[in-house]
């Protein structure tokens, strides 16, 4: 940069004004609206905000900060630029923009003029840098104007006669149905794909509608009460919602949203044509229906930003229409369940589980010894008989009082450690305290042997799913029973502390066919 001496690429330590230049100086902070990083900058009293991308340019020795970054504001979520030749003056906080110099920016940085870098502006010398992105583009109109713009009357009432010609034009080489409309839209995981007859048509029609004689009576009495709005941002926000008339009409018909999601997406997807002449001039002729100005240099910069803006919008609503997805699901299963319970078809547990009576009584006890006794006779403490949980079973049981196998269950409530389960005369049983935390998972263990593990289909499955009792193998994938399943209201109704008994019954094959649990 001449004139100006350029900064060392590491942040340089804190100097004192007055070792900088004989002038007064200022110091702000700018921050990049976007990434956020933030820097210093050190600036001549008298300097305009133009002269914050000077120093940009001058800190990073990089011209093109002069010429693509924009300094801008936000006031009520609406972004809005400073006039270039704006004196700083009291301002102390600003938003920078620069897209595609990014990678250059470096937290922390310090940024300094000096008034010999002021000198080489030329009395009546015109900045080059385009306006702020949230101005509208040629070809999307719709977004914030730039606020050194004059926004006046439409001129020619409504367009130029050129501008209505040409339009005119367009129309009759663009037929409807012929290539235009979301019909023939080409559609990408990013969104609608346009050629550019269809930018031509989608333009066209957007000319239409802003040309529009009650549109243009409604656009020239919002103009007019411009200073009666409280802020830049609420007339902004006012003039955005007029031009949503045309726009939610017309974008559907191209594949994009009626909003202003959609008018960034037109924007992005308009990117490819931002050097057709064509394009451009049906653009400028759009501007000029609805007041706004905007060089056509920062068109190609603007579709980029929303490009981007597009693709942050896609990743979000994805990861809510996840969330919305998990949650139909569950509530869809936990229909099904309810479903079953009222019709009677659960049938996991067909009758009440055989609860051994030795398990309500103190080990050692006079209880405990006629608890044995009772179920050595087939009987649990209730006089229920094991016999008649047998018969209930929806499939032929194992016939013999003796168990083919030996079975030990493996759980979270001693880290998975396997423990023989109870055989009690034609039935594996367990005992299973629940923990502080209202669940607990296990799978059973053929021979208590972890590569013959019985698992079902289903992860964290219950009693009362749908689901089958895979294995013996060891490719369960981590599958296991959960007990307490939709915690903090479980299905089945378990609660820290309670005790449930773990069911396994054998099919005539000793296949095991059945795993339940009933809290007693």
């Amino acid at each position: 940069e001449a004139g100006g001496q350029v900064a060392a690429p590491f942040r340089p330590p804190r100097r004192r004004l007055d070792q900088l230049s004989k002038g007064p100086k200022i110091e702000l902070s700018a921050k990049h609206a976007l990434l956020g990083l933030e820097m210093n900058m050190v600036l001549p009293e008298r300097a305009k905000f133009k002269h914050v991308r000077r120093a940009l340019a001058k800190r990073f020795q990089n011209e093109d900060f002069e010429t693509k970054a924009r300094v801008i504001q936000k006031v009520k979520g609406i972004y809005s630029p400073y006039k270039d030749d704006g004196y700083i003056k009291a301002v102390r906080h600003v938003l920078i923009f620069c897209p595609g110099l990014e990678d250059l920016l470096t937290e922390g940085a310090e940024a300094v003029l000096s008034d010999d870098d002021l000198s080489t502006d030329q009395p009546g010398e015109e900045e080059v840098g385009p306006p702020s992105s949230a101005s509208g583009s040629a070809y999307a109109p719709g977004g914030e104007e730039h606020a050194g713009d004059s926004d006046g009357e439409i001129a020619g009432g409504g367009g130029s006669a050129a501008s209505k010609a040409r339009a005119s034009w367009l129309a009759t080489r663009i037929s409807p149905g012929s290539s235009r409309g979301a019909g023939s839209v080409k559609m990408s995981s990013k969104g609608p794909c346009l050629t550019k007859r269809q930018v031509l048509g989608l333009q066209t029609d957007l000319h239409a509608g802003f040309s529009d004689v009650d549109f243009q009576t409604e656009l020239r009495a919002l103009l007019s009460e411009r200073a009666t709005f409280a802020s830049h941002a609420e007339f902004v926000k006012a003039k955005q919602e007029l031009l949503l008339q045309v726009q939610r009409k017309v974008l559907p018909e191209y594949g994009f949203e009626g909003s202003m999601v959609g008018v960034f997406q037109m924007m992005a997807a308009m990117g490819p044509f931002a050097k057709d002449p064509d394009i451009v001039q049906m653009g400028n002729d759009i501007n000029e229906l609805i007041s706004v100005d905007i060089p056509p240099e920062a068109w190609r910069d603007v579709s980029r930003q929303c490009r981007d803006l597009r693709a942050d919008v896609a990743a979000k609503q994805a990861a809510v229409k996840e969330v919305r997805k998990r949650r139909e699901e569950v509530a869809n299963e936990r229909r099904i369940r309810e479903q079953r319970r009222a019709s009677g078809k659960v049938t996991a547990l067909p009758a009440p589980a055989p609860i051994p009576s030795s398990w309500l009584a103190e080990p050692g006890s006079v209880e405990a010894t006629a608890a044995a006794v009772a179920a050595a006779a087939g009987k649990t403490c209730a006089g229920t008989a094991v016999a008649d949980f047998l018969k209930a079973l929806p499939f032929p049981r194992w016939p013999s009082p003796f168990p083919p196998v030996c079975m030990a269950i493996a759980g979270s409530w001693n880290g998975h450690k396997p423990e023989t389960m109870t055989w009690l005369a034609g039935l594996f049983l367990f005992r299973v305290t629940v923990g502080s935390s209202g669940c607990e998972n296990f799978q059973l263990l053929l021979g208590g042997r972890r590569d013959a593990a019985l698992y079902p289909s289903t992860a964290d499955a219950n009693h009362l799913d749908d689901g089958e009792v895979l294995g013996p193998d060891h490719a369960d994938g981590g599958r296991c029973w959960l007990i307490g399943k939709g915690q903090p209201h479980a299905e089945d109704g378990a609660c820290p502390g309670d005790r449930f008994a773990v069911v396994a019954a054998l099919d005539s094959s000793a296949v095991v066919r059945l795993v339940g649990w009933q809290k007693f």
